[in-house]
């Protein structure tokens, strides 16, 4: 059945120890995997002979191959499909509006409003300039992140109107107001009991500290990919003041 990405990510929180996915390769959305660091495109296959294939025909037939590229607990293969006896599959089709850019030299801004996530198409000259771009924007957002530090927004969790505030360094604080304006602490959690996180898409956001109540589910009135995005830019920023390459 036809599902959005959100859909997939609540399905998939439901099944077993084993998931199997199907997915399609697609040479025109390459541009967006790069390495932060060089801007260097991730390709499919990386052997060279691979890569100085000029030859349209050549290239057609590479893709009737079957290819597996082994990862850490998973691999993704090509046109290999084992069966499900749980009839687990999810298909998750392209968004609304969903654009992609023919170019080796691009890269996408994603940006989180209350409506939903605007998506802003760029192109460079160079693969220089490709990797310059890529390293102020995250070098940006690192900086931006560190500047602010916290960042605040109104929710409603179990039937309460409260708010929920994410810092850099104390993690997730949710309040709210009791009578004669005293702010009540009824949650806090740091990043590092952060387990998951996810949303609807539309105005819920799912966290899980790993702790006895379980999931938390807020309702956020708007789009929730605004926080979601500042969520990943606070933990990239942390990670980035380990002296690794988030």
């Amino acid at each position: 059945s036809d599902a959005s990405h959100d859909d997939a990510v609540q399905a998939l929180k439901k099944t077993g120890k084993e998931v199997v996915l199907e997915v399609k390769y697609m040479k025109e959305i390459s541009p967006y995997f790069k390495n932060s660091s060089t801007g260097a495109t991730v390709n499919w296959d990386s052997s060279p002979g691979f890569q100085k294939q000029a030859s349209p025909t050549l290239f057609l037939q590479d893709l009737k191959e079957g290819k597996n590229i082994p990862l850490k607990m998973c691999y993704i293969s090509r046109k290999s499909l084992p069966n499900d006896p749980e009839n687990r599959l999810v298909h998750s089709g392209p968004s609304k509006g969903s654009l992609l850019y023919d170019s080796e030299l691009s890269f996408a801004l994603r940006t989180g409003t209350k409506k939903g996530v605007e998506t802003h198409l760029f192109s460079v000259e160079t693969q220089r300039d490709l990797a310059t771009w890529t390293r102020m924007l995250v070098d940006g957002c690192h900086n931006a992140a560190e500047c602010v530090q916290e960042v605040s927004t109104a929710c409603t969790w179990n039937g309460r109107d409260c708010t929920l505030s994410i810092h850099i360094d104390k993690g997730f604080t949710i309040s709210t107001l009791e009578p004669g304006l005293t702010n009540v602490v009824l949650l806090q959690q740091p990043f590092e009991k952060l387990q998951m996180s996810s949303d609807d898409g539309a105005k819920m956001l799912h966290l899980d500290f790993g702790s006895t109540e379980g999931e938390i589910q807020l309702n956020l009135h708007s789009c929730p990919k605004t926080i979601v995005f500042i969520i990943h830019s606070f933990l990239s920023a942390k990670v980035t003041r380990l002296g690794l390459l988030a």
